[in-house]
């Protein structure tokens, strides 16, 4: 949805225990217990006039690049099943939580602002946002995340090692991968 969607905060909460720093479940199982990276994210970007896209990024050792599509494709596609009432209360917490260092910086203040312009958010969206935060039940957000985490739907974005990385992609299960050149042109 575009940015003044008003599921785009109920997407970003569900988003949480994924991929929303390194206690969600992306950074822990690609940089603890694999190490493949050093962080891996997701969040749902805020457009104003286009759809915006949920996206998940990570920059991994090109030596397993594949072993870490493999791990994102599960883990988002799965993420609806696996989400737990302990995985709501955590999100409720510290996201509650959070809210009290969110404004801290004159930047960050800034930035508040220029939100509240841009999508027209009102001027209660902190108290909006707390609650849907504090009113969503574990049924509200496996829906969210079946409606708008559609790993089926994704496009996958993969920048390395073509040489030793493409020939594997296609392990994937998405067909062959589709090149391009660095001004976006498809490479034969």
């Amino acid at each position: 949805p575009v940015g003044t969607n008003p599921d785009f905060t109920a997407i970003d909460i569900v988003n949480n225990r994924l991929g929303e720093g390194s206690s969600a479940r992306l950074t822990q199982m690609l940089r603890i217990t694999k190490g493949y990276t050093y962080g891996a994210y997701s969040y749902p970007s805020r457009s104003e006039f286009y759809p915006s896209a949920f996206v998940a990024a990570t920059q991994v050792r090109s030596n397993v690049t594949l072993e870490s599509l493999e791990i994102l494709k599960d883990m988002i596609g799965n993420y609806a099943e696996t989400f737990t009432t302990d995985d709501l209360v955590t999100t409720q917490n510290l996201l509650s939580k959070g809210n009290t260092r969110r404004f801290e910086t004159l930047g960050q203040l800034l930035s508040a602002l220029n939100e509240v312009t841009r999508f027209d958010l009102g001027h209660d969206f902190l108290e909006q946002e707390q609650a849907v935060l504090i009113n969503m039940s574990l049924t509200d957000a496996k829906d969210y995340i079946n409606r708008y985490l559609d790993e089926q739907a994704m496009i996958y974005v993969v920048v390395g090692d073509g040489k030793t990385q493409l020939g594997r992609l296609k392990d994937l299960g998405y067909g062959e991968p589709i090149v391009l050149d660095r001004d976006g042109l498809t490479i034969q």
